[in-house]
């Protein structure tokens, strides 16, 4: 079942081969605490290093914002990724949602 939030990730991430780059995340529910932020899916898999969410801040009440850096390591190999970012809330049964992206990590 989806809440009532907005998930919002950046429309794409363009970093260079070599030097990676991060990106904001975040998700607020307007009657609901937001409390995980997590990376639901990367497709395709990268070859070599990572595309992780770090830093995730929980929401501290209703309506407030989780937070979250979506980070692509310098040495994840040329080319473009699909990535998803899923949100819960904290009700007995979890409310979610999520966004998607594209990281677009182009070769020198």
């Amino acid at each position: 079942m989806a809440f009532s939030s907005i998930v919002t990730c950046p429309a794409t991430l363009s970093v260079r081969q070599g030097d990676g780059g991060t990106a904001a995340v975040s998700a607020t529910d307007v009657d609901g605490t937001v409390t995980s932020l997590t990376l639901g899916s990367v497709s395709p898999t990268p070859g070599a290093g990572s595309i992780s969410l770090t830093g995730v801040t929980p929401a501290s009440a209703d309506g407030g914002t989780a937070t979250g850096t979506l980070s692509v390591d310098a040495s994840v190999p040329a080319g473009t990724y699909a990535v998803e970012v899923d949100a819960a809330n904290d009700d007995a049964t979890p409310q979610t949602g999520s966004c998607t992206t594209t990281v677009s990590v182009q070769q020198v």
